[in-house]
């Protein structure tokens, strides 16, 4: 298969493959991060990913959050086999994508920037979200999802069907991907290593930040359609600390142990009948959530 050979051109061994025998934690979290954190980024040449881990523990016992390195998203495949090692446990990537890395090396891989991440660097807005502190098996946190979403809609507050959940410990994360306006709504991705996906996330200007935008029409539609989000989802207890749009989420396959125990971080995309992946222009995504189909 496509993601077998891309697996393998990068030092590592797919799920099922005969000849290499069960998969090590940093193989899972390297398919994970192509197969999941491509699919978000969409493997953008002026974006970056910023990787964070917890890092020991602060006074009250809490865990302390480091940012490790930024990586380009279009180069995030040749790095994994030098970054995996740092992100197999209590590890996240940022959401969104940034328009550049720290301006220093990494002190864990000095070959790339710090990480850094704020809403003042962001370049893409890939996708809206909801984080949802409900815990259960994947399979009852996915029903509670379909039951919120159901009673949202009976509401008034109409839910598009999102396009990946995270079962990221004893919670659950909601994707809705964001394409830009100009990409083709009915390409998609053939694969995870697609080299001709047009379904780009919502693109701002080069190097302009969004501190910089004059109107901020785009950044507060992003914003009002979180809001709605966690309206939607307060059944199933939706965080309104998670938010915001420098968020990091958990690094798919890797363990999460924030509750004491060990907990796989897992991620199921939404595919369509075609092998399409859902993807929402940012205006789509405010007129099915708020009625609003001018940002």
């Amino acid at each position: 298969s496509q993601r077998a050979s891309a697996l393998k051109a990068i030092g590592l061994v797919p799920f099922g493959d005969p000849d290499g025998g069960p998969m090590t934690d940093a193989e899972i979290v390297g398919q994970g991060i192509i197969d999941n954190v491509q699919l978000i980024h969409r493997g953008q040449h002026d974006s970056f990913i910023c990787f964070a881990k917890h890092d020991g523990k602060d006074a009250d016992g809490k865990p302390v959050m480091k940012q490790v390195f930024s990586v380009r998203a279009s180069e995030l495949s040749e790095w994994i086999p030098q970054i995996v090692e740092h992100l197999c446990r209590d590890a996240f990537f940022t959401v969104n994508g940034m328009y550049r890395g720290g301006h220093w090396p990494s002190q864990f891989v000095p070959s790339l920037p710090h990480g850094d991440r704020s809403s003042s660097l962001i370049r893409y807005l890939t996708c809206t979200w909801v984080d949802c502190d409900m815990a259960g098996t994947p399979e009852e946190q996915l029903m509670a999802a379909m039951n919120a979403r159901n009673e949202a809609r009976a509401k008034g507050i109409h839910v598009p069907e999102w396009s990946m959940i995270a079962h990221s410990g004893r919670g659950f994360w909601l994707f809705w991907l964001l394409r830009d306006e100009k990409s083709d709504p009915d390409a998609y991705f053939k694969s995870p290593k697609s080299k001709n996906d047009p379904c780009r996330p919502f693109r701002r200007g080069i190097g302009t930040p969004v501190r910089a935008d004059i109107e901020g029409r785009e950044i507060a539609a992003w914003n009002r359609c979180q809001d709605q989000l966690l309206r939607a989802f307060q059944s199933v207890k939706s965080d309104a600390g998670a938010k915001d749009a420098a968020r990091v989420t958990r690094v798919p396959g890797s363990i999460s142990t924030k509750w004491g125990d060990e907990r796989r971080v897992a991620y199921r995309v939404n595919y369509e009948c075609n092998g399409a992946v859902l993807c929402y222009t940012l205006a789509e995504m405010c007129a099915l959530l708020l009625s609003l189909i001018h940002i």
